[in-house]
């Protein structure tokens, strides 16, 4: 009997865990909208983006390597490789010099969100992983992640 309540409590906490990245997923996606449009609007009204919406002069203001990376893939509209995601990282003032491999701590992040459920892979014809998206939630999802 206790081994249901213990399966059903892991069912609901997978539940609530999968909910919340979603809306994580949706939070860091609009944000990287409102920025852009800020930085649009501002270029075109010749004014400078307040301190209160500027995230330190970046994209990822004080995001650590996950939320980056996870934020490239939100907003991304295609697939994108290892080395894509680095290179974006770089090109959008993400500092990787903390990092003595970083291909290796993107490549372990990109595995630890995939087999989170955060990400989908697309796979070569050998099967390995070449390109990395974000799972894009509909009806057929979300009854999944509940039963």
């Amino acid at each position: 009997m206790e081994y249901v309540n213990y399966q059903l409590a892991l069912q609901a906490a997978e539940a609530e865990m999968q909910e919340l990245l979603q809306e994580r997923s949706r939070i860091d996606a609009r944000l990287a909208t409102l920025k852009q449009t800020i930085e649009g609007l501002s270029a075109l009204t010749q004014e400078q983006p307040t301190e209160s919406t500027e995230v330190s002069g970046e994209l990822f203001g004080e995001t650590g390597i996950t939320g980056a990376i996870r934020l490239l893939l939100t907003t991304a509209n295609v697939p994108l490789s290892p080395i894509q995601i680095r290179n974006d990282l770089k090109r959008h003032g993400f500092d990787l010099s903390d990092y003595v491999n970083a291909m290796t701590v993107i490549h372990n992040t990109l595995k630890r969100l995939e087999s989170q459920g955060e990400l989908l892979t697309v796979k070569d014809s050998a099967g390995k992983a070449v390109a990395y998206t974000t799972r894009w939630v509909g009806e057929n999802s979300a009854k999944r992640s509940r039963g």
